[in-house]
């Protein structure tokens, strides 16, 4: 799939420096592990689910769930739904699909269907693993290596971060110092670290209103620091996603929108009005106000609960000009250094900015680079 493949020639040349690339199951691992961008949670029972999943564009990743959207009376009716979607899938022909995964239970419930598994093999990218912590850690790469082996065929997995021994201080550092060491054992299997923002709330009763962000939350930011602290370090380059956002309308609200009006006039004029305003009614500044934190915190990827989330957070990703021409500055360098940035706004160090520049090059590889003085306002 190459994010934004759907646009004309015309458009791409009018919003684009530097377009997508195409990302398939051959892209190196250090490029796919960044390529999940807005990932779209669908309970698996949810009735011909297959339709949306080939409506939606620029939809790049989709996580099937039969863990906690799914009764547990439903799960039998999930499994079956989900398998006659993704036979569904294989029967249009498509080329273009998101990166398929599915949520399971825990590792038995993984090998519970390890043959219907096997079955749509081609289909399937890989497994979330939820309340994913040192009781559970071998178990799952040890039912992963098992359908691995049988099927022949590679997957991933991406464990979720959100049990009781990470939220509680007493048990973080230890419980985190572990899992990466079980994690780094199994690197080229873990795509993306999810963090389940969701679950860390609900410890302590709290549920963040729309027009805040997790990083208000403070318990929450304080867990999420530490993981970032683990998982984020230059030598190892693992790829954090962000919580769920789990607004898609509004009601009241107690905040004003963080979001300007300038930007949006500047961009598109009068319409630009009507879009901001549309934005803030459905509560998607706050969502804008929380993908933008993630991403300066080194977070790629969003857990998404409904499409209209899709556009914003893939817009977001997009590399824009600055960044871009500052960080092949920076890697092309091999004489001074320290550099003003062509923007002429900013001294850019080459050794201390040097591991920056590579992230930026490899978002820009998967999401592109805007044209100067375009911005994901224009996407949206």
């Amino acid at each position: 799939m190459k994010l934004y493949g759907h646009l004309t020639k015309e458009k791409m040349n009018e919003i684009f420096y530097k377009e997508p690339n195409f990302i398939d199951l051959d892209t190196d691992f250090e490029f796919l592990k960044y390529s999940l961008g807005a990932t779209l949670y669908i309970p698996a029972v949810k009735t011909d689910f297959y339709k949306y999943i080939l409506e939606y564009k620029n939809l790049l990743s989709v996580v099937l769930c039969l863990e906690d959207a799914i009764n547990d009376s439903s799960l039998d009716e999930a499994q079956k739904n989900l398998f006659y979607n993704l036979k569904k899938l294989r029967e249009n022909k498509i080329k273009s699909i998101p990166k398929i995964f599915i949520r399971v239970r825990n590792s038995k419930h993984l090998l519970d269907i390890k043959n219907e598994i096997i079955e749509n093999k081609d289909m399937i990218m890989g497994f979330v693993f939820p309340k994913f912590s040192l009781k559970s850690a071998k178990n799952y790469f040890d039912a992963l290596d098992s359908i691995i082996k049988e099927s022949n065929k590679d997957f991933f997995c991406m464990p979720i971060f959100e049990c009781d021994e990470l939220i509680y201080k007493e048990n973080r550092i230890n419980e985190l110092s572990n899992l990466k060491k079980i994690i780094d054992q199994n690197k080229m299997r873990v795509l993306n670290i999810r963090v389940g923002g969701t679950d860390f709330s609900s410890n302590y009763s709290i549920r963040r209103p729309k027009e805040l962000t997790i990083y208000d939350m403070l318990v929450v930011k304080d867990v999420i620091c530490d993981i970032l602290n683990f998982f984020l370090r230059k030598e190892d380059d693992y790829v954090v996603s962000g919580p769920v956002f789990e607004y898609f309308s509004s009601g009241d609200r107690v905040m004003k929108p963080k979001i300007r009006q300038t930007p949006f006039i500047n961009h598109l004029g009068q319409e630009g009005i009507v879009k901001r305003k549309e934005l803030i009614e459905n509560s998607m500044d706050g969502l804008i106000n929380e993908v933008i934190m993630d991403k300066y915190n080194g977070i790629i990827g969003k857990t998404i609960i409904h499409p209209t989330h899709i556009d914003i957070v893939n817009s977001l990703y997009i590399v824009n000009h600055e960044e871009y021409m500052d960080a092949i500055a920076i890697i092309n360098e091999k004489e001074n250094g320290v550099l003003k940035s062509c923007y002429n706004n900013k001294m850019n160090e080459i050794k201390p900015h040097y591991n920056w520049a590579k992230k930026i090059l490899k978002r820009a590889y998967v999401y592109g680079v805007f044209n100067e003085g375009i911005e994901y306002i224009n996407l949206i």
